[in-house]
């Protein structure tokens, strides 16, 4: 039984080293007389060029298989599975970080939207801290510029990071990205515009408590006469 299984397994490995070029060739009388004897078949051919076809594919495809997949080469794979397998999965790595540039763009917008709160919140504890006299209200002036000029440092940093962030990132991306990268940038003006606008009516009531105290003194003095 041995005997016939190599007998079996030697002219089927023949068959299926046979070039396969139309013509339909016969592998000759001596192959055919021990493929009678052995009982070699169409389906052993086909298994062992499947093998040699798939062990050819490994020595060219399966380093590169297995770096970019971080998968084994599996038995019977052929180099058009491979490869498509390869496709698949840097199409799916390039999907997940355009997931996730699409995450830190979301996280950008509400940091934008908590820095206008912040300006907005320091703009109205100003106004009301401006509403007192005297030394108070110098008080209140000393610690409104220095809250502003923290925050615009801050800022400052924020929007650093931002840039460098997304210029890294942003580099090897598709070019629809760059759109988003453009309204972020104008949502960044829009809070640098609201900051001066917010600056300028400090400085307007600044100059009114001002001219205020000012006006006492002077009636203060008339008083005194």
């Amino acid at each position: 039984m041995d005997i016939l299984n190599n007998i079996r397994y030697g002219v089927e490995l023949e068959r299926a080293n046979m070039p396969d070029n139309g013509l339909n060739e016969s592998p000759g009388l001596m192959n055919s007389l021990l493929g009678a004897i052995s009982g070699a078949s169409s389906q052993g051919v086909d298994n062992k060029r499947s093998a040699m076809r798939s062990a050819a594919d490994k020595r060219e495809y399966g380093d590169l298989y297995t770096s970019t997949t971080g998968k084994a080469w599996r038995d019977n794979m052929n180099g058009a599975t491979a490869l498509n397998e390869i496709r698949e999965y840097k199409e799916n790595k390039l999907d997940a970080k355009e997931e996730k540039l699409r995450g830190y763009n979301v996280d950008d917008r509400n940091a934008g939207f908590t820095q206008q709160s912040k300006l907005a919140d320091a703009g109205y504890k100003a106004a009301a801290l401006q509403g007192q006299l005297g030394r108070q209200a110098a008080q209140d002036q000393y610690l409104h510029s220095t809250n502003t000029q923290n925050a615009r440092y801050a800022h400052e940093r924020s929007e650093g990071r931002l840039d460098r962030r997304h210029q890294a990132e942003l580099a090897d991306s598709k070019e629809g990205l760059q759109m988003q990268m453009a309204i972020m940038n104008n949502d960044l003006q829009e809070k640098r515009m609201d900051y001066d606008r917010e600056t300028r009516r400090m400085d307007k009531r600044s100059a009114a408590i001002a001219q205020l105290m000012s006006g006492l003194g002077s009636l203060g003095g008339a008083f005194a006469l």
